[in-house]
């Protein structure tokens, strides 16, 4: 078992999750960008020194392989990707204009942040398409909260929805039929399409 790697995947998670509840606190109320910030720059570090941890060797996992794939999954492209993914959320995090910054707003933003983290963790079906739903759902509320975002909201729910859908049936195709596997027939690969479509 890594134990390093186990932290380093908490800490990508837990920090923006940490942040979120801090952000509600009291102290923070009319300035919760501080503790925002703290919470995915510690997400960041902890997902840059992925790589270093994996040191170059092949894939890591660690986990249940239900389905195919283990509910830690951290490979050449994710020690790459996600470092990348939480530094684009750190800079959105301090150029947003102040007053859309708001304790609700921040506390939705850094759950969608830990959710991005965790989604890119796993190689686990089940576990990505549910990730894939809880990422949505913070831009989807910080949308419907804003003056006139109602109709922008119900947009995106709807696409998100369409997608979701494609993903969550085109998973379990794949499941069914694996595309990987020799002698696989036409189900996997139309569940392969779904999910590229989704």
């Amino acid at each position: 078992m890594n134990i390093p790697m186990l932290i380093a995947c908490l800490i990508v998670v837990a920090g923006p999750l940490v942040a979120a509840v801090t952000a509600q606190a009291p102290r923070w109320r009319d300035a919760p960008r501080p503790v925002a910030v703290a919470g995915l720059l510690l997400a960041f570090v902890a997902a840059a020194s992925l790589g270093w941890i994996r040191d170059g060797s092949g894939p890591i996992e660690l986990g249940s392989r239900l389905g195919g794939g283990s509910m830690i999954h951290i490979d050449g492209i994710t020690a790459v990707m996600l470092p990348f993914v939480m530094l684009c959320l750190l800079v959105v995090l301090t150029t947003v204009p102040r007053r859309c910054l708001d304790r609700r707003a921040t506390a939705w933003f850094l759950i969608g942040a830990a959710a991005t983290g965790a989604l890119f963790l796993t190689a686990h079906p089940a576990l990505i398409v549910v990730l894939a739903a809880l990422s949505a759902l913070p831009i989807w509320r910080a949308t419907r909260d804003e003056p006139g975002g109602r109709p922008a909201a119900r947009v995106y729910a709807w696409a998100m929805a369409v997608s979701l859908l494609f993903l969550g049936i085109g998973t379990a195709m794949m499941l069914t039929d694996p595309p990987w596997e020799r002698g696989s027939g036409w189900v996997g690969t139309v569940g392969g399409w779904m999910v590229a479509i989704a």
